[in-house]
This record gives structure tokens, sequence and C-alpha cells, in this order.
């Protein structure tokens, strides 16, 4: 029998292979949009906005309520073309207002949901108010504000805002049902974050329908307010508190913040002072501060820009202010403490809450 060579045993390898890795698209994550890619979404924004005006004004998610629908059981619902508003909702599933379900019918999101008229944090209002033509087209003239430091709207329509609301109670009805709507949002979020419970009289100046007020007296039973504001607007507050079982505890009080306020141990402004230059502002705080005791306080509810350069949402809504507005501004931590202290007031503390805004809390200096 032959003898077989001896094997000799492989050399172990004295270096460690490294494994191949092969890099999909699932591992890299999606590869990052060229620039010009990002600056087309940047300039198509309004398709964005406009999708949720026209979703807003036809009504849609109110008739959803009841549970997925197609697209024809929906345009009949709402008199509208089938097909078109197929693509219509197919675009607004890329933002998150619908899912597709079976049977190629869509349903509501949470997202969604905040377009219905029903529910306790409905936009639509606020929705329908961004997409009136006497407010959008405002914006064709926002180079004039950049240009000049004055407000487009005056430059577009002949008036300033408010002025102009004054003399055009439909649009006027629009903007405070759309402010309603927005307060509500955040109405809660302050009454959850903010101890009201030191103060008897809470006087909201310029409160519109009371809604802020509202939410606050809530959770606050021993508590009494006012809600003070223009003649016209203050009526539209009593039928709501009313409603809301608390017409007993609040009194509506008709007037101009910019001759004087209603007496109160607490004094709170959502909203209102980025409404006006810093020389107006301080106007309507010497105001509060004339109706309030040595330990009253006045509390804005306003947004709070960081004095960084990281994105936040009062740099967008300061646009608006420049736009809209005769002096108007969204302002930092600082900013309200200087203006504070030129109306006799001194910065306590900034509480925030889980909405965009905080409460900017001062004390008589």
């Amino acid at each position: 029998m032959a003898k077989r060579k001896p094997v000799k045993a492989a050399k172990k390898r004295t270096s460690k292979a490294k494994p191949s890795v092969k890099r999909t698209a699932s591992s890299a994550g999606p590869a990052p949009l060229p620039p010009d890619a990002v600056m087309m979404q940047m300039i198509g924004g309004h398709w964005i906005a406009r999708t949720v005006h026209a979703l807003a004004q036809l009504g849609v998610a109110d008739k959803m309520k009841g549970g997925p629908k197609s697209a024809a059981e929906l345009a009949e619902a709402t008199g509208t073309h089938a097909g078109s508003l197929d693509r219509l909702m197919r675009a607004a599933t890329m933002f998150g207002v619908f899912t597709v379900a079976g049977g190629g019918k869509y349903a509501l999101t949470p997202v969604g949901d905040t377009l219905r008229s029903d529910t306790a944090n409905s936009l639509r209002n606020f929705a329908m108010f961004y997409a009136e033509p006497w407010y959008w087209n405002v914006w064709s003239e926002f180079p004039h504000s950049v240009k000049t430091g004055q407000p487009a709207f005056p430059k577009f329509h002949g008036a300033p805002v408010f002025e102009w609301l004054g003399k055009n109670p439909q649009a006027s009805e629009t903007f405070n049902r759309a402010m309603t709507s927005f307060t509500r949002q955040i109405g809660t979020a302050v009454a959850e974050a903010f101890d009201f419970s030191p103060f008897h009289t809470l006087v909201d100046v310029g409160g519109g329908h009371g809604t802020l007020l509202e939410a606050i007296l809530r959770r606050n039973p021993s508590m009494r307010g006012i809600v003070f504001d223009l003649p016209a607007v203050v009526e539209g507050a009593r039928a709501p508190l009313g409603q809301a079982g608390l017409g007993n505890r609040t009194e509506c009080v008709g007037g101009s913040f910019f001759e004087s306020a209603p007496q109160g141990d607490a004094h709170i402004l959502k909203h209102i002072i980025h409404d006006w230059s810093d020389e107006q502002g301080v106007t309507i705080l010497r105001h509060c501060r004339a109706a309030m005791p040595r330990d009253g306080r006045v509390l804005l509810v306003e947004v709070v820009i960081p004095e960084g350069p990281e994105p936040h949402f009062g740099k967008l809504l300061d646009l608006e202010m420049l736009a809209m507005t005769q002096g108007g501004r969204e302002r930092t931590a600082g900013e309200f403490r200087e203006l504070l202290g030129k109306a006799g007031f001194k910065l306590a503390r900034i509480v925030p809450t889980r909405s965009p805004v905080s409460v900017i809390e001062g004390m008589p200096a």
C-alpha cells in the first residue's frame, strides 16, 4: 500500500481579515439632499400651507370623524370633485394629516384631528384665517418691511392692521375666532404651568373672548376674573363664559389698554405686548402697574426668543410682527427685562410651558 505524503498544516494568519461591509441605503441612512433641493423645499413651502388651508375651508376632517372614508365618499359629503380631492389628500398624507387605510380609504391622524371643528385642540379656524386673501396677500409687500422697517399691512391695505380690522367686521370676526382657537391651545398649558392660587382677581388685558381666562378659572375655583378689551370685542366673551358656568365669577369690561386698565391684583396679557413697539408696550404696562397693589403681578404670556442661533418658532413669528404690526416684535429674556424696567417692574422669573409660550412674571420695582 503506497504511503501518503504528510499533509502540511496550513499556516495561521498573523493578521485578522477585515470583514467586508457593504453599505446599503438602510444602513447608511437617507442621503442628504443637495442644496438646490433643500432650497426648492423652502420655496415651495406655500404648497403645504395651501393644502392645509383647503382642507380646513372644505371641512374635510369634520366629515371623517366617523372613521376612514374614500375620496369619493368625502367628495359627495363636501361637494367637491372626487379626483381632485383624492390628489389633495394624497399630498396631505405626506405631512402626516392622513394615513391610507384599506380599500383606498383615508383615515385621520392626531395631526389631522386638529382640523376638525369639534375637538378641544381644533386649529381649523386658525388655518382658515391664514388662508384669507386679506391676510395672505399682505406678504406680497413683505420686502417693503425689510427695506424700510415699516409694516407691510398698511402698505397693502392703506391702514394699520387693528384700525383696518375695526372697519371690516367680517375680517375682524375671522381674526377673533382664529385667536380664540390659538388661545385654546396654550390656555391649558399656561394654567397648568403657572401657580395662580395667590391671586384673588385676575385681569385678562386684551382678553378677547375670554378663552385664556376660562382655562385659568377652571383650575382656580376661588378666583374671580375680568376680561378687558375693546367694547366690540369683549361683548363676544359674555356668552362663552356664561356657557362655561363662569358668568358669576367674571366681568366683561370694555375699554382701551392705551388709556387704562381695571383694578386687580394680577394682570395677564397674552400676545399683547408683541403687537406693539417698546414705547407702546411701556404705556400698556404702566396702566397695569397703576391698577394693581404694591404686591401685584403682571404676567406676560409670550414667546421668548433664545439668545443663540438655534432654530426657534419665535424667530419666524417675529417676521409676522414685522409684516403686520407697527413696531411689534418677539423679544428675548433680556429685552423683556428691559421693557419691564421702563414700566416700573422688575423681572421676577420666566416660567416655560409645554406650548411655545412662557409666562414672564413681573413685580413692581
